[in-house]
């Protein structure tokens, strides 16, 4: 078992199973927190009217003012944004709108790996030069006060559209800041992401028929970056997800057909973890401007030439990152105990993939992990933590062994010297041993569970009855269900031992279920036994036209 202990459901009130005409769908809903039919069925149908008031959000009308101003006298314009998926839609989003307003607009994508993150003082001549009357920070910007002074200082107008932290109170009334990270932000926005912030704006701007493919950008960037997909982010990513096929830009309709994916069915999962590494691919190995362009081109010729070199550069990455874990295990699997804080370096890593290796480091060995690229005595990387412990407040305890520092409690970017590595790790396993005198056992890890599904609900009808709830993702998980007292069959690995693949007999069904238990590849043991429970969710399998009912395994247990 992956999972100490399953939360199994409790019985609901009666009200619960009248949310909707179908029970299964209302208990899910009513876990999710719906308590009438009304708000079951606003949920089940998200509207552009359901999003809230754009005008609500700080600053919010001084922007759009601004906006309107440019387009009316055809002001220059300059959106400098990010190299995620989130800052490239809200960069890409600006940019078609400003442009089909007939708005000369540049744009500025800061390279990961040359320049790093955000404005910084070595922009802003470039930015004077540009002739720009207006300057567009998007998904950067908030931390970037002296930058913004000097640009307004200059006679270039300023607009921030972040939603990182923000400096309290924020000190230029010159520069208007949509931010739902101000202490004055309303709740209901407090979750966008700068492409979710960017259409709230645009919205109340373009024209109507430019509307769904922003839709279809604002869908991406919520969804890759990870926003609970609840309220506005829900109707965002639902409403874009539903415009695809006919409205998303000519590009990610490209990159969506060479990964083999149906643009009439794209789900939240495929855009996580199908299409939105592509785009990342670009800012992580090379020019996120690579990207951009996929976002903004009309040339087919162009959309398929950039979203080829996408799927290349994904599966470069894929290797890279996978020689990386390799060699991270094989050196944390030589030493004597694994110390408190892991810190890894190497000149043979590239630094635009050290995060994905960090983070794979904090999931299996639950410890925080700093790992660093080495090139010309520098080490730059990525630290990741865990909860207990803020690994930004652990490296300012560090900062006279550190060029640079920068992040939050869970994620950090820094730079050093490469001799002060040993020293920076050492540091910050005695920090760890104050905070942790005695390590605490590892925290139980317990899984909640929707629903128990009978035999009689497996079947298509009901994954279709429960595809309503899409778009699923962080804050609205995809249905966890319980299947008691089944037998496996047919086990066998993954070729790479990673997954294991094995069907289930189910009594009162004349043919076995298919099944697939992603990371389950050394779980074989539990499916030895002659009956097990499964927890589970439902997935759509197609191949060669054929529709197929898959069970989806998130943990084993042998029957009671």
């Amino acid at each position: 078992m992956r999972y100490d202990r399953w939360l199994e459901p409790e019985p609901l009130p009666d009200e619960a199973y009248r949310l909707t005409p179908f029970p299964l769908l209302s208990i899910v809903l009513y876990r999710r927190g719906l308590r009438t039919p009304q708000d079951a069925a606003r949920f089940l149908d998200p509207r552009l009217e359901h999003l809230s008031d754009p005008l609500a959000l700080p600053d919010a009308a001084r922007a759009i003012a601004m906006l309107r101003r440019a387009i009316a006298q055809r002001w220059p314009v300059l959106v400098f944004g990010d190299y995620d998926v989130d800052g490239l839609t809200a960069t890409a989003m600006l940019t078609l709108a400003l442009r089909r307003a007939g708005v000369p607009v540049h744009v500025r994508i800061p390279n990961r790996l040359t320049e790093g993150y955000g404005l910084r003082p070595d922009d802003l001549e470039p930015i004077r030069r540009s002739g720009a009357r207006l300057l567009i920070a998007v998904d950067c910007g908030s931390s970037s006060a002296d930058e913004l002074a000097a640009l307004v200082k200059a006679g270039i107008a300023c607009v921030v559209i972040d939603h990182h932290v923000v400096p309290a109170p924020w000190p230029l009334s010159a520069v208007p800041l949509v931010s739902p990270k101000r202490p004055e932000a309303p709740c209901p926005g407090c979750e966008l992401t700068a492409a979710g912030l960017v259409a709230q704006l645009l919205r109340t701007i373009v024209e109507p028929e430019l509307l769904p493919t922003l839709l279809v950008l604002a869908a991406f960037g919520t969804i890759a970056d990870v926003a609970p997909l609840t309220g506005d982010n829900r109707v965002l990513a639902r409403l874009g997800l539903d415009a695809f096929a006919e409205a998303a830009p000519l590009g990610l309709r490209r990159l969506a057909t060479l990964a083999g994916l149906d643009p009439a069915r794209l789900t939240s999962r495929q855009v996580g973890f199908v299409l939105a590494p592509r785009l990342n691919a670009a800012g992580r190995l090379t020019d996120p401007q690579l990207a951009l362009d996929l976002l903004l081109t009309d040339d087919e010729a162009e959309a398929t030439q950039l979203a080829l070199r996408l799927c290349e550069l994904n599966a470069e990455r894929q290797r890279a990152v996978a020689r990386m874990i390799e060699e991270a295990e094989a050196r944390l699997q030589a030493l004597p105990a694994l110390p408190e804080v892991l810190v890894l370096a190497d000149e043979r890593w590239h630094v635009g993939l050290v995060g994905l290796l960090a983070s794979r480091l904090v999931e299996r060995y639950e410890r925080p992990a700093i790992v660093l690229a080495q090139q010309n005595g520098v080490s730059r990387g990525s630290a990741r933590s865990v909860p207990g412990f803020d690994v930004t407040h652990a490296l300012a305890a560090c900062r006279d062994l550190l060029h640079t520092f920068g992040g939050h409690s869970v994620a950090a970017g820094l730079t050093l010297p490469s001799h002060q590595v040993d020293a920076l790790q050492a540091r910050l396993v005695a920090l760890a041993r104050q905070l942790q005198p005695q390590r605490r056992p590892r925290p139980v890890r317990e899984l909640v569970l929707d629903a128990e599904l009978f035999p009689s609900e497996l079947e298509l009808r009901t994954l279709e009855l429960l595809e309503r709830l899409e778009p699923c993702g962080q804050g609205n998980p995809a249905p966890r269900f319980l299947l008691r007292n089944v037998r496996p069959v047919e086990v066998r690995p993954s070729q790479d031992g990673r997954h294991m693949r094995f069907s289930v007999l189910v009594d009162g069904q004349p043919a076995a279920f298919p099944c697939i238990w992603f990371q389950g590849g050394s779980e074989q043991d539990v499916l030895a036994a002659p009956r097990v429970d499964l927890a589970l969710t439902l997935r759509r399998d197609e191949w060669a036209g054929l529709v197929a009912l898959t069970l989806e395994v998130l943990d084993v247990r042998p029957a009671s």
